[in-house]
């Protein structure tokens, strides 16, 4: 479909407040045949349920909607393309410590979930001048150890590119330089033969 077509912001936030608006909008149809609106729609989807899911923090009104326009502004969002997948966040220690969401740990656990991946990862930012993302990538279905050979993950911050190896068995250790402040970083999974896995580390 041209993109001209494609789902808004505005239509996907009523979309995402109350899903009937796809069948009374005659609008079902599409997002059933278009992979692009599907992907946007379910990774909004993903970080509304997550939202849903925390209670260490009430999430203000109208929050989700300024937080995605944010994800925009800065140039992180693009058009899902048939060869890409997403992984949305399913553990985050930052909000689930005892200090709240701002946490003064030199260590951040994260876990993403896409349907066929799994992905562990630990920030390690006890020296802010050469930030390490240390984790591991493996299959939720049994596949041969040889498969993570040749795949490499690449962490996008700002305008830098920094990018590591994956080892046999999924492992992997890319140092970032210094810690973010505010942008995200964007981190894609080149696999053989496999679509391009893409996840975001918020800060």
């Amino acid at each position: 479909m041209e993109s001209e077509d494609h789902f808004d912001d505005d239509f996907l936030m009523r979309v995402l407040r109350d899903p009937a608006e796809l069948n009374r909008s005659n609008r079902q149809n599409h997002v059933d045949l278009c992979e692009i609106c599907r992907g946007r729609l379910n990774l909004y989807q993903s970080i509304q349920s997550f939202l849903k899911s925390e209670s260490d923090f009430e999430v203000p009104s109208g929050w989700l909607e300024r937080m995605v326009r944010l994800f925009d502004a800065k140039g992180l969002r693009r058009d899902l393309k048939e060869a890409e997948s997403y992984a949305w966040l399913a553990f985050d220690s930052l909000l689930a410590g005892a200090q709240g969401i701002r946490s003064t740990s030199a260590q951040r656990h994260l876990i993403w979930e896409s349907p066929e991946f799994r992905v562990d990862m630990m920030v390690e930012s006890a020296n802010r001048q050469n930030v390490l993302l240390i984790g591991q990538l493996t299959a939720k279905r049994r596949t041969p150890a040889s498969e993570s050979a040749g795949a490499v993950v690449e962490a996008k911050v700002g305008d830098s590119v920094f990018s590591a190896e994956l080892n046999s068995i999924g492992e992997f250790v890319v140092s970032v330089g210094r810690l973010p402040q505010n942008d995200p970083i964007e981190v894609l999974f080149r696999l053989p033969d496999r679509p391009l896995l893409t996840l975001l580390i918020p800060f």
